[in-house]
């Protein structure tokens, strides 16, 4: 992420139990199976992108782009679907 410019080292992985108890807009799983599913969410989204743990920085730097890809293509839909809809 570094090589991208952006800085994570505040950030670290927590796992479901440790997120607050509250209902989420948009929940995207990334190999949570069914634990993601016990999290209160308006839209669940599973994408199955491979872990490159264990595995030359090649393919860290290909997760990282292809995590970007799906993030910039949910954002375009979300912003879509607002200027859809009628008020």
């Amino acid at each position: 992420m570094k090589e991208a410019g952006i800085n994570i080292s505040y950030y670290q992985s927590k796992g479901v139990d440790r997120l607050p108890l509250k209902e989420f807009d948009y929940l995207i799983g990334i190999g949570c199976q069914d634990n993601c599913s016990a999290v209160p969410a308006k839209k669940h989204i599973q994408w199955q992108i491979t872990d490159p743990t264990g595995k030359n920085m090649d393919s860290f730097r290909k997760t990282r782009e292809e995590i970007k890809s799906k993030i910039e293509g949910l954002i375009k839909n979300i912003f879509k679907k607002d200027e859809d809809e009628e008020f």
